[in-house]
Protein backbone atom coordinates (compact mmCIF):
# COMPACT_ATOMS: atom_id res chain seq x y z
CA UNK A 1 0.00 0.00 0.00
CA UNK A 2 1.39 3.41 -0.94
CA UNK A 3 2.12 6.26 1.49
CA UNK A 4 -0.90 8.31 0.44
CA UNK A 5 -3.32 5.48 1.25
CA UNK A 6 -1.65 4.98 4.63
CA UNK A 7 -1.89 8.72 5.40
CA UNK A 8 -5.56 8.75 4.31
CA UNK A 9 -6.32 5.76 6.56
CA UNK A 10 -4.62 7.55 9.46
CA UNK A 11 -6.67 10.71 8.89
CA UNK A 12 -9.96 8.83 8.73
CA UNK A 13 -9.02 6.73 11.75
CA UNK A 14 -8.13 9.87 13.74
CA UNK A 15 -11.61 11.15 12.91
CA UNK A 16 -13.79 8.02 13.19
CA UNK A 17 -11.65 5.33 14.82
CA UNK A 18 -11.05 4.11 18.35
CA UNK A 19 -8.39 2.13 20.22
CA UNK A 20 -9.29 0.24 23.37
CA UNK A 21 -8.39 -2.79 25.46
CA UNK A 22 -11.29 -5.15 25.94
CA UNK A 23 -11.68 -6.76 29.37
CA UNK A 24 -13.79 -9.80 30.18
CA UNK A 25 -13.95 -11.65 33.49
CA UNK A 26 -13.32 -15.39 33.28
CA UNK A 27 -15.88 -16.87 35.68
CA UNK A 28 -15.49 -20.61 35.21
CA UNK A 29 -11.71 -20.86 34.96
CA UNK A 30 -9.91 -22.64 37.84
CA UNK A 31 -7.49 -19.67 37.87
CA UNK A 32 -9.95 -16.77 37.66
CA UNK A 33 -8.73 -13.49 36.22
CA UNK A 34 -9.74 -10.98 33.57
CA UNK A 35 -9.05 -11.59 29.89
CA UNK A 36 -7.59 -8.57 28.05
CA UNK A 37 -7.45 -8.04 24.31
CA UNK A 38 -6.47 -5.13 22.05
CA UNK A 39 -9.38 -3.87 19.97
CA UNK A 40 -9.48 -1.35 17.10
CA UNK A 41 -12.72 -0.02 15.57
CA UNK A 42 -13.80 2.40 12.88
CA UNK A 43 -17.37 3.60 12.27
CA UNK A 44 -18.58 4.67 8.83
CA UNK A 45 -21.87 5.17 7.04
CA UNK A 46 -20.06 4.44 3.77
CA UNK A 47 -19.91 0.72 3.00
CA UNK A 48 -17.15 0.91 0.32
CA UNK A 49 -14.84 2.65 2.79
CA UNK A 50 -15.49 0.12 5.56
CA UNK A 51 -14.90 -2.66 3.04
CA UNK A 52 -11.68 -0.97 1.85
CA UNK A 53 -10.35 -1.12 5.42
CA UNK A 54 -11.30 -4.78 5.70
CA UNK A 55 -9.67 -5.70 2.37
CA UNK A 56 -6.45 -3.83 3.14
CA UNK A 57 -6.04 -4.38 6.88
CA UNK A 58 -8.11 -7.47 7.71
CA UNK A 59 -10.77 -7.63 10.40
CA UNK A 60 -14.53 -7.85 10.03
CA UNK A 61 -17.54 -5.58 9.38
CA UNK A 62 -20.86 -5.49 11.20
CA UNK A 63 -23.89 -3.24 10.78
CA UNK A 64 -25.99 -1.40 13.34
CA UNK A 65 -29.55 -1.89 12.09
CA UNK A 66 -31.02 0.27 14.85
CA UNK A 67 -30.01 3.48 13.09
CA UNK A 68 -32.04 5.01 10.26
CA UNK A 69 -28.94 5.44 8.10
CA UNK A 70 -26.71 2.44 7.45
CA UNK A 71 -23.87 2.41 9.99
CA UNK A 72 -20.98 -0.01 9.53
CA UNK A 73 -18.40 -1.03 12.12
CA UNK A 74 -14.99 -2.24 11.01
CA UNK A 75 -13.24 -4.10 13.81
CA UNK A 76 -9.92 -5.86 14.36
CA UNK A 77 -8.38 -7.43 17.45
CA UNK A 78 -5.08 -8.68 18.83
CA UNK A 79 -2.27 -9.11 16.29
CA UNK A 80 -4.31 -7.93 13.29
CA UNK A 81 -5.14 -4.73 15.17
CA UNK A 82 -1.49 -4.29 16.12
CA UNK A 83 -0.37 -4.76 12.50
CA UNK A 84 -2.83 -2.08 11.39
CA UNK A 85 -1.56 0.37 14.01
CA UNK A 86 2.06 -0.27 13.03
CA UNK A 87 1.27 0.73 9.45
CA UNK A 88 -0.47 4.01 10.27
CA UNK A 89 1.25 5.11 13.49
CA UNK A 90 3.72 7.47 11.81
CA UNK A 91 0.82 9.37 10.22
CA UNK A 92 -1.44 9.51 13.27
CA UNK A 93 -1.92 12.82 15.08
CA UNK A 94 -4.83 12.45 17.51
CA UNK A 95 -4.41 8.78 18.41
CA UNK A 96 -0.64 8.40 18.17
CA UNK A 97 -0.04 8.02 21.92
CA UNK A 98 -2.92 5.55 22.21
CA UNK A 99 -1.42 3.53 19.36
CA UNK A 100 2.01 3.47 21.02
CA UNK A 101 0.50 2.18 24.26
CA UNK A 102 -1.58 -0.39 22.36
CA UNK A 103 1.52 -1.74 20.59
CA UNK A 104 3.42 -1.91 23.87
CA UNK A 105 0.49 -3.80 25.39
CA UNK A 106 0.46 -6.26 22.48
CA UNK A 107 4.21 -6.86 22.76
CA UNK A 108 3.84 -7.72 26.43
CA UNK A 109 0.88 -9.96 25.60
CA UNK A 110 3.11 -11.90 23.20
CA UNK A 111 5.69 -12.53 25.89
CA UNK A 112 3.19 -14.51 27.97
CA UNK A 113 0.86 -16.55 25.78
CA UNK A 114 0.21 -19.24 28.38
CA UNK A 115 -3.30 -18.62 29.69
CA UNK A 116 -2.70 -20.25 33.10
CA UNK A 117 0.62 -18.47 33.67
CA UNK A 118 -0.98 -15.07 34.14
CA UNK A 119 -0.29 -13.73 37.63
CA UNK A 120 -2.30 -11.11 39.55
CA UNK A 121 0.59 -8.69 38.96
CA UNK A 122 0.46 -9.25 35.22
CA UNK A 123 -3.32 -8.87 35.24
CA UNK A 124 -2.90 -5.54 37.04
CA UNK A 125 -0.32 -4.44 34.48
CA UNK A 126 -2.77 -5.10 31.65
CA UNK A 127 -5.50 -3.22 33.48
CA UNK A 128 -3.13 -0.26 33.73
CA UNK A 129 -2.72 -0.27 29.96
CA UNK A 130 -6.49 -0.24 29.59
CA UNK A 131 -6.90 2.68 32.00
CA UNK A 132 -4.10 4.68 30.38
CA UNK A 133 -5.66 4.37 26.92
CA UNK A 134 -9.08 5.31 28.31
CA UNK A 135 -7.54 8.43 29.90
CA UNK A 136 -5.88 9.41 26.60
CA UNK A 137 -9.16 8.91 24.75
CA UNK A 138 -10.84 11.35 27.12
CA UNK A 139 -8.02 13.88 26.91
CA UNK A 140 -7.62 13.59 23.11
CA UNK A 141 -3.92 14.51 22.75
CA UNK A 142 -2.36 15.73 19.51
CA UNK A 143 1.04 14.75 18.10
CA UNK A 144 2.70 16.84 15.39
CA UNK A 145 4.71 15.25 12.58
CA UNK A 146 6.25 16.29 9.23
CA UNK A 147 3.81 17.45 6.56
CA UNK A 148 4.83 15.37 3.55
CA UNK A 149 1.59 13.38 3.71
CA UNK A 150 -0.67 16.21 4.90
CA UNK A 151 -2.87 16.24 1.75
CA UNK A 152 -3.89 12.57 1.97
CA UNK A 153 -4.24 12.83 5.76
CA UNK A 154 -6.51 15.88 5.42
CA UNK A 155 -8.64 13.97 2.88
CA UNK A 156 -9.19 11.23 5.46
CA UNK A 157 -9.99 13.80 8.12
CA UNK A 158 -12.52 15.55 5.86
CA UNK A 159 -14.13 12.25 4.89
CA UNK A 160 -14.54 11.44 8.57
CA UNK A 161 -15.37 14.64 10.43
CA UNK A 162 -15.73 17.16 7.62
CA UNK A 163 -18.42 18.70 5.47
CA UNK A 164 -18.64 20.38 2.07
CA UNK A 165 -21.54 22.75 1.54
CA UNK A 166 -22.80 25.69 -0.46
CA UNK A 167 -24.21 28.53 1.62
CA UNK A 168 -26.66 31.19 0.50
CA UNK A 169 -26.87 34.58 2.16
CA UNK A 170 -29.96 36.63 1.32
CA UNK A 171 -29.38 40.31 2.16
CA UNK A 172 -32.60 42.31 2.30
CA UNK A 173 -33.22 44.01 -1.02
CA UNK A 174 -30.41 42.18 -2.82
CA UNK A 175 -30.02 38.93 -4.75
CA UNK A 176 -28.86 35.83 -2.81
CA UNK A 177 -25.10 35.31 -2.55
CA UNK A 178 -23.99 31.69 -2.93
CA UNK A 179 -20.52 30.58 -1.88
CA UNK A 180 -18.57 27.38 -1.22
CA UNK A 181 -17.46 26.39 2.27
CA UNK A 182 -15.75 23.37 3.78
CA UNK A 183 -15.37 22.63 7.46
CA UNK A 184 -14.14 20.07 9.97
CA UNK A 185 -15.55 19.71 13.49
CA UNK A 186 -13.65 17.65 16.04
CA UNK A 187 -13.11 17.60 19.81
CA UNK A 188 -9.43 18.47 19.43
CA UNK A 189 -8.29 22.07 19.36
CA UNK A 190 -4.80 21.26 18.08
CA UNK A 191 -6.18 19.63 14.92
CA UNK A 192 -8.11 22.72 13.84
CA UNK A 193 -5.17 24.98 14.65
CA UNK A 194 -2.96 22.72 12.52
CA UNK A 195 -5.49 22.99 9.67
CA UNK A 196 -5.56 26.78 9.94
CA UNK A 197 -1.75 26.99 9.98
CA UNK A 198 -1.44 24.77 6.91
CA UNK A 199 -4.42 25.91 4.82
CA UNK A 200 -5.74 29.15 6.29
CA UNK A 201 -9.35 29.60 7.33
CA UNK A 202 -11.01 30.25 10.68
CA UNK A 203 -11.04 28.34 13.98
CA UNK A 204 -13.87 28.28 16.51
CA UNK A 205 -13.62 26.75 20.00
CA UNK A 206 -16.74 26.13 22.11
CA UNK A 207 -16.76 24.57 25.57
CA UNK A 208 -19.61 22.38 26.72
CA UNK A 209 -20.92 21.90 23.17
CA UNK A 210 -24.04 19.75 23.02
CA UNK A 211 -23.18 16.15 22.14
CA UNK A 212 -19.51 16.40 23.13
CA UNK A 213 -19.89 16.23 26.90
CA UNK A 214 -17.20 18.17 28.75
CA UNK A 215 -14.89 18.19 25.74
CA UNK A 216 -14.59 21.51 23.89
CA UNK A 217 -15.90 21.49 20.35
CA UNK A 218 -13.35 22.71 17.81
CA UNK A 219 -14.34 23.79 14.33
CA UNK A 220 -12.34 24.85 11.28
CA UNK A 221 -13.93 26.46 8.24
CA UNK A 222 -12.63 27.92 5.01
CA UNK A 223 -14.53 29.27 2.02
CA UNK A 224 -14.64 30.34 -1.59
CA UNK A 225 -11.39 30.16 -3.61
CA UNK A 226 -9.27 28.84 -0.76
CA UNK A 227 -11.76 26.04 -0.19
CA UNK A 228 -11.65 25.29 -3.91
CA UNK A 229 -7.84 25.06 -3.85
CA UNK A 230 -7.94 22.57 -0.98
CA UNK A 231 -10.55 20.42 -2.68
CA UNK A 232 -8.46 20.29 -5.87
CA UNK A 233 -5.52 18.96 -3.86
CA UNK A 234 -7.38 16.35 -1.82
CA UNK A 235 -9.89 15.23 -4.49
CA UNK A 236 -7.79 12.24 -5.70
CA UNK A 237 -7.70 10.87 -2.14
CA UNK A 238 -11.36 11.35 -1.15
CA UNK A 239 -13.64 8.32 -0.93
CA UNK A 240 -16.75 9.26 1.05
CA UNK A 241 -17.18 12.90 -0.02
CA UNK A 242 -15.74 12.65 -3.52
CA UNK A 243 -19.09 13.41 -5.20
CA UNK A 244 -19.56 16.52 -3.04
CA UNK A 245 -16.05 17.73 -3.89
CA UNK A 246 -16.63 17.26 -7.62
CA UNK A 247 -19.93 19.14 -7.39
CA UNK A 248 -18.26 21.93 -5.41
CA UNK A 249 -15.55 22.36 -8.03
CA UNK A 250 -18.17 22.42 -10.77
CA UNK A 251 -20.07 25.09 -8.81
CA UNK A 252 -16.92 27.21 -8.53
CA UNK A 253 -16.24 26.88 -12.24
CA UNK A 254 -19.75 27.96 -13.20
CA UNK A 255 -19.70 30.78 -10.68
CA UNK A 256 -16.48 32.21 -12.10
CA UNK A 257 -17.88 31.97 -15.62
CA UNK A 258 -21.02 33.88 -14.64
CA UNK A 259 -19.09 36.49 -12.68
CA UNK A 260 -17.22 37.50 -15.81
CA UNK A 261 -20.43 39.05 -17.16
CA UNK A 262 -20.65 41.31 -14.06
CA UNK A 263 -24.43 40.96 -14.20
CA UNK A 264 -26.24 37.89 -12.89
CA UNK A 265 -29.46 36.80 -14.52
CA UNK A 266 -32.38 35.04 -12.90
CA UNK A 267 -31.23 31.84 -14.61
CA UNK A 268 -27.75 32.21 -13.09
CA UNK A 269 -29.18 32.57 -9.59
CA UNK A 270 -31.46 29.57 -10.08
CA UNK A 271 -28.53 27.48 -11.30
CA UNK A 272 -26.55 28.35 -8.15
CA UNK A 273 -29.53 27.47 -5.99
CA UNK A 274 -29.74 24.11 -7.77
CA UNK A 275 -26.08 23.47 -6.89
CA UNK A 276 -26.88 24.24 -3.26
CA UNK A 277 -29.82 21.84 -3.21
CA UNK A 278 -27.86 19.06 -4.92
CA UNK A 279 -25.06 19.44 -2.38
CA UNK A 280 -27.54 19.31 0.47
CA UNK A 281 -29.07 16.12 -0.96
CA UNK A 282 -25.64 14.48 -1.30
CA UNK A 283 -24.80 15.32 2.30
CA UNK A 284 -28.06 13.76 3.48
CA UNK A 285 -27.18 10.51 1.72
CA UNK A 286 -24.03 9.98 3.77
Amino acid sequence: MNKDNIAYAAGLFDAEGSISIYERRQKHNPYPHSFYQLEVNLTSTHWPTANWFKNNFGGSISRDKRKKKPCFFWQTRSNIAANFLRKIILDLRVKKLQAELALQFQREQGKNKGYYKITPELCQRRRQFKNQIMALNRNVPFTEFPNENKIAYTAGLLDGDGSIFISANKPRGFSPVHYLRIGIGICNQSIVVWLRNNFGGMVQIEKGHTGWGDKPFSGWTIGRNRAENILRQILPHLRIKKSQAELALQFQKEKKRCNQTKQLTTEDLEEREQFRRRMKALNHEI
